[in-house]
């Protein structure tokens, strides 16, 4: 697979077709258009999931870098290109401001690199969502095909 073996992400540029996709779901709307969520079914094989105890421990441990290809259930509220880590895969790294996704924030509190940062974030119409985690990664992959 292409994106296993690049070095640099303007490398790994890749065209997925539709038919590889499977759980394709709407999971967000906005003036620019729809936000999409999906499984790649060549994608990713090995997940690993991990208990709340567990994030706190591995997030503040200086002595290790965390990368995590899933967290399930939260929002990592800080989703841009320095926090992608590349080894044989991608992986998702500094976890310090994610949260559950049905855990609350302070209203206003707004954090991030902000470009990355969904323009409904920004006005502070809504809090950080998954839909605004996949806005994020949109950006990533705008930087990636456009350099």
């Amino acid at each position: 697979m292409l994106q296993f073996r690049v070095k640099d992400y303007e490398d790994a540029i890749e065209w997925i077709p539709f038919d590889r996709l499977s759980n394709v779901k709407e999971i967000g709307k906005g003036g620019f258009g729809s936000v999409y969520s999906a499984s790649w079914l060549d994608g990713i094989r090995k997940v690993e999931k991990i208990n709340d105890g567990d994030i706190y421990k591995r997030t503040r441990e200086p002595s290790s870098i965390v990368a995590l290809k899933t967290l399930t259930g939260y929002i990592h509220a800080d989703f841009h290109s320095g926090n992608i880590l590349y080894d044989e895969g991608a992986y998702i790294a500094d976890l310090g401001l994610s949260r559950k996704k049905d855990e609350k924030v302070l209203e206003g509190d707004i954090f991030g690199v902000m470009p990355y940062v969904a323009p409904e974030v920004l006005s502070g119409e809504h809090d950080f969502t998954q839909a605004a985690d996949v806005y994020g990664f949109g950006i990533i992959m705008a930087e990636m095909t456009t350099g």
